[in-house]
């Protein structure tokens, strides 16, 4: 799938890529993409990639943004939810890439196909969680950038879905108009995400490196 959109966002690769059969992710010091090519070479991960080099290592490269985590003080918890917004944000701009890459062929269907079936999977996991006394914030944020996206890509016109806190989420999304992507903006957007939880944390990015605030 999306093999002529994989091809072109490669071509605008600079960095140097080779195979690995350990964990794909892109080293930003030694400027190296290592990628799987029995799984992971697809256009998505070639979205991350390009994001890595011309963005943040945030996007791509695992090993730093655990070194980085890991000198902060914060909790477990704390730990694992600022991850997963990563995590996130890292999704949001990659499928953002690969979608306008793809408007004007007939994969933007596939696109968004791809993020219609992801959503329907969300909404049973919902369903099963729904009983729980309080949602995960990972299974909030994946929720809010379905939704968001499915509003961005113009496949979902209205929505009601639970906890409350998901309409946060949505609007922090919906609020990232930027057509430029910079530190500033993915920054803001890391924040944004974050507040919704965590009022004393915050993330600052700069070109080779994450500083994180914790006001305990």
């Amino acid at each position: 799938m999306f093999a002529k959109e994989a091809e072109k966002i490669k071509s605008l690769l600079e960095w140097e890529i080779k195979d690995t059969n350990i964990i794909p992710y892109s080293d930003t010091k030694k400027r190296i993409h290592y990628v799987d090519h029995q799984v992971f070479s697809n256009a998505i991960f070639y979205c991350h990639c390009l994001l890595a080099e011309k963005v943040h290592f945030i996007f791509n490269d695992c090993m730093a943004v655990t070194d980085a985590i890991i000198g902060a003080n914060l909790s477990d918890e704390e730990v694992l939810d600022l991850l997963n917004v990563l995590v996130i944000i890292s999704e949001w701009y990659a499928d953002d890439i690969l979608y306008y890459l793809s408007y004007h062929t007939e994969t933007k269907e596939q696109v968004v196909n791809l993020i219609i079936s992801k959503e329907t999977l969300l909404r049973e996991a919902l369903t099963v969680v729904k009983a729980l006394n309080e949602v995960p914030f990972w299974v909030l944020l994946r929720a809010g950038l379905f939704i968001a996206q499915g509003v961005r890509y113009d496949f979902i016109k209205s929505y009601e879905f639970f906890p409350p806190e998901i309409g946060e989420i949505i609007e922090a999304f919906s609020n990232d108009t930027e057509h430029y992507i910079s530190l500033q903006t993915v920054e803001s957007l890391i924040n944004n995400l974050l507040k919704i939880k965590y009022k004393h944390i915050s993330v600052q990015l700069i070109p080779d490196g994450i500083i994180i605030q914790a006001n305990k």
